[in-house]
């Protein structure tokens, strides 16, 4: 049976993928059509997940293999965002895909999280989106409040800065101490629908932005 949680995920993962559907995109917000794919992997394991909990009640190879499809869908947005770094982008997919790979070696993705290669992802989209907030806080002619892809970075380096400590810890007392680690769940929920709270509203800026200057 769904839990509250779940459904409320799913959900919200929908609306972020249907706002980010609404946006024109225009050559110079390309980066949006990946945005908008990685959402989709996102909402699509979430459903998987869901499903697997409720008949096999294992759902660890869902989230292990979106973890690096996600990784390198949002290491690909950066690089739509800022092609000039396309060497660094594409140095940090290769060792994040070959750091998954040795990850199979040491971990059965069937069974749980392939928690130290979710970690060094982690780890790679909050130094990455840290360079592209600063990138464009040196470089925006607008408010910092007024460009989407502040807040969609921003929401990134949330996400994933917060994820750290609770994956760091799920293993540790994933089988000791099963009521906290369900605790440790409810913090990436609240993760979870904050990153796409945001997107919802960079998308929403997105979308005004882009008719706004069409119209004139």
């Amino acid at each position: 049976m769904f839990t509250f949680s779940t459904v409320s995920i799913i959900v919200i993962i929908a609306i972020t993928f249907w706002a980010c559907w609404r946006i024109p995109k225009p050559e110079r917000w390309g980066f949006y059509s990946v945005l908008q794919l990685s959402i989709l992997v996102a909402l699509l394991t979430e459903v998987a997940g869901a499903l697997a909990t409720n008949t096999t009640g294992k759902n660890a190879i869902s989230y292990n293999v979106c973890t690096l499809v996600e990784f390198l869908l949002l290491l690909w947005m950066v690089e739509r965002y800022r092609p000039h770094w396309r060497t660094q982008v594409m140095m940090a997919a290769l060792i994040g895909s070959l750091g998954f790979v040795c990850g199979l070696f040491f971990n059965d993705p069937f069974a749980f999280l392939m928690t130290e290669v979710i970690l060094g992802y982690a780890i790679v989209i909050c130094v990455v989106s840290l360079a592209v907030l600063w990138s464009i806080a040196n470089t925006s002619h607008r408010a910092l409040q007024r460009v989407p892809e502040f807040w969609i970075f921003m929401g990134l380096l949330i996400f994933f800065g917060g994820m750290i400590p609770v994956i760091g810890l799920i293993r540790f007392i994933f089988y000791d101490d099963p009521r906290l680690a369900a605790q440790l769940y409810h913090i990436m929920f609240v993760l979870i629908i904050l990153r796409y709270g945001i997107d919802i509203y960079a998308c929403a800026l997105a979308e005004r932005t882009e008719r706004a200057d069409r119209d004139g």
